[in-house]
This record gives C-alpha cells, sequence and structure tokens, in this order.
C-alpha cells in the first residue's frame, strides 16, 4: 500500500467517520488538520514530494462558484511548490437552461 495523506480544514474525527467504509488496499492514511491554500500547511503534510495531488471540492453543498474559487485558491498555492506529481482537480459544473 501507499501513504495518503490528507489535508482538511475538518477535524481529523470527521475526516475518519467519513473514510470508515472506505477500502484502502493496504494504504496507510495520514490526516493532518490545516488550510489547502496556506503554504505552511502544505510544506508541513509534504506536497512536494507527493506523486499524486488529488483537489477536491471542500464542500459539495457550496455555491458552483465558492466550490471554484476554493479549489483554485488551492491551486494557485501548489503552484508556488516545486512539485512533481501529477494534478488531478474537481470542478462543479454551472447547467444553463
Amino acid at each position: 500500500g501507499r501513504v495518503i495523506v490528507i489535508l482538511s480544514d475538518k477535524p481529523k474525527e470527521e475526516v475518519e467517520d467519513s473514510l470508515a467504509n472506505v477500502d484502502t488496499h493496504g494504504s496507510r492514511i495520514i490526516i493532518r488538520r490545516g488550510d489547502t491554500v496556506s503554504h505552511e500547511d502544505l510544506v508541513r503534510v509534504a506536497v512536494a514530494s507527493a506523486k499524486s495531488i488529488l483537489v477536491i471540492i471542500p464542500d459539495k453543498r457550496a455555491s458552483v462558484d465558492a466550490s471554484d474559487v476554493s479549489v483554485s485558491l488551492t491551486l494557485l498555492a501548489l503552484s508556488t511548490l516545486p512539485l512533481r506529481a501529477s494534478i488531478v482537480y474537481e470542478l462543479q459544473v454551472r447547467v444553463c437552461h
């Protein structure tokens, strides 16, 4: 298995509860509380040594604009670091009728 680090602004216990039924395929999950736009917090979780980085929408109930701004700010923060990783990010889609 791999080591998977989750950086979230949510309490560790809440993140652990949300992962309770997830099959990790033998990977070790490390949860750190912090801000994904904070240079210091990104360095603290060793993001520069990551092989892959997933940037997900922090709150699915938030507006499309707020969610996309949050993801964009995280991507900007990541761009200030020397990364070797592939970055996959999630954006919401606005459907116009």
